[in-house]
């Protein structure tokens, strides 16, 4: 497993705006190839267009990357600086963890939105799919705060 570093422009997300969407994609994580709609209009209308805009299935970029832009909304605070994207190969049943990417985020965040990339030397392989699972460490424990399945073409 390798890590790689924080990444750069980690959006945070100011509470009133995204508390409404919340409610109803609590503990889940949207993702998309381009980026995620910033709040606007109604709550029902940026709901509408993040569904829209989520997908579960990337395809290779032309220098054979994967890029992922995402929305989280955890099912609690974060409670601390660090959070980690933990990639869970499903493939085969059993999940098996295969890497991580960390984000610094606030302790009283309820929301990330950011993205990250994938290139050929991480660990994740197209073909597979991939139980992706934002997650903070309490007590030497995974605690889950939001998830979503991925599958890499």
């Amino acid at each position: 497993m390798r890590r790689v570093g924080i990444l750069a422009g980690v959006a945070l997300f100011v509470t009133l705006w995204a508390a409404p969407a919340a409610a109803q994609f609590t503990g889940q994580i949207l993702t998309s190839d381009a980026a995620l709609p910033d709040p606007s209009g109604s709550t029902a209308e940026w709901n509408k267009s993040l569904k829209k805009a989520h997908k579960t299935t990337f395809v290779k970029d032309e220098n054979g990357n994967w890029t992922v832009f995402f929305l989280a909304f955890m099912k609690k605070a974060a409670g601390t600086n660090e959070l980690n994207v933990v990639f869970y190969d499903i493939t085969k049943g059993k999940p098996d963890q295969v890497h991580y990417i960390s984000f610094n985020v606030t302790p009283a965040q309820k929301t990330l939105k950011s993205q990250f990339k994938l290139t050929t030397d991480d660990p994740v392989k197209a073909g597979n799919k991939y139980e992706v699972r934002l997650t903070r460490v309490v007590n030497n424990k995974e605690d889950v705060l939001a998830k979503v399945v991925l599958t890499f073409k």
